[in-house]
């Protein structure tokens, strides 16, 4: 019965939607945590900053030194690939670094805006879109009779876990600074 089958994909996207009251803390939580972060990123940034600064200097003043007669050749080769390869690991870390500060933020944002209007989501969209989501939150999906079988995939999981006890912040204790 497709009408049956409708309501167990119901049952389904309902189980990891995320209640509005929840969706707004939980949300609250998400942004404070991202803007900790970019202060720590700030300042990581501009620890990294200074050391590239340092490096590129270093390289500059074994070229002068070598061009002046200071040192030979062997020294300044050796010591500008030193300084040279320093500098290349800080600046592979600050492009990391960005790269990074922003992803995590946005990709939990996202998911809870999805989590939160799932039902609504899939109700409206055409087919491929519902198949889309489905086969982004069930694994396993099948049919055995009348009853649709799946497993939820990861965070997925987890949210059907925290719609079942209603309890959205679990995971949080009394320290909830990121981790760095």
């Amino acid at each position: 019965n497709e009408n049956e089958i409708a309501r167990q994909v119901q049952d389904i996207l309902k189980n990891v939607q995320i209640p509005e009251n929840a969706y707004v803390q939980v949300s609250d939580i998400l942004r404070k945590s991202h803007e900790e972060k970019k202060r720590s990123f700030s300042n990581d940034k501009a620890l990294i900053d200074a050391e590239i600064a340092r490096y590129q200097q270093r390289k500059e003043r074994v070229y002068e030194d070598y061009l002046d007669g200071k040192i030979g050749e062997e020294f300044y080769e050796r010591k500008f690939q030193e300084f040279d390869t320093q500098l290349k690991l800080r600046q592979e870390r600050r492009e990391s670094l960005e790269l990074s500060d922003d992803e995590y933020y946005l990709s939990a944002a996202h998911l809870l805006k999805l989590a939160k209007d799932l039902p609504i989501l899939f109700e409206k969209a055409e087919i491929q879109k519902k198949r889309m989501l489905l086969k982004m939150i069930v694994s396993n999906l099948s049919l055995d009779g009348d009853l649709l079988r799946w497993k939820y995939k990861k965070p997925f999981d987890l949210m059907a876990s925290c719609a079942k006890t209603q309890n959205w912040l679990r995971q949080l204790g009394s320290n909830q600074r990121p981790n760095r």
